[in-house]
């Protein structure tokens, strides 16, 4: 991990492994990186226990960057900024305090940009 970035305390809950996720998602999905990490992504929101917007982004930053550590495919990163720029925009429109906001935001995101894959 760069020197410059920290682990947020509560990330996924604290428990979230998203290199394991990853793993997985990627053996399943015969080797897309781009399903991998999108789904890696939408998982670790599942999990996610953010209190704030604030929170949030720099939880999801945080997730992103550790992908791009794990996969330096281009794929990678431009799905991950994607799903990043997306949940950060929508997410002023719900409260995150709850599981109900982030189902909303996660089932939102699918129908729109899990049929291109």
């Amino acid at each position: 991990m760069p020197a410059n970035m920290s682990k947020p305390s509560e990330v996924g809950g604290g428990g979230f492994d998203i290199a394991t996720a990853f793993a997985a998602h990627y053996a399943e999905q015969d080797k897309s990186s781009a399903i991998a990490t999108l789904k890696t992504l939408i998982d670790f929101l599942s999990a996610d226990a953010s209190g704030s917007v604030t929170e949030l982004s720099k939880n999801i930053r945080y997730a992103i960057n550790t992908l791009k550590e794990l996969d330096c495919r281009t794929e990678v990163e431009s799905v991950a900024e994607i799903y990043f720029r997306y949940i950060t925009l929508r997410a002023e429109k719900f409260v995150v305090s709850g599981g109900g906001a982030v189902f909303c935001l996660c089932s939102t995101f699918l129908k729109l940009f899990l049929p291109f894959f």
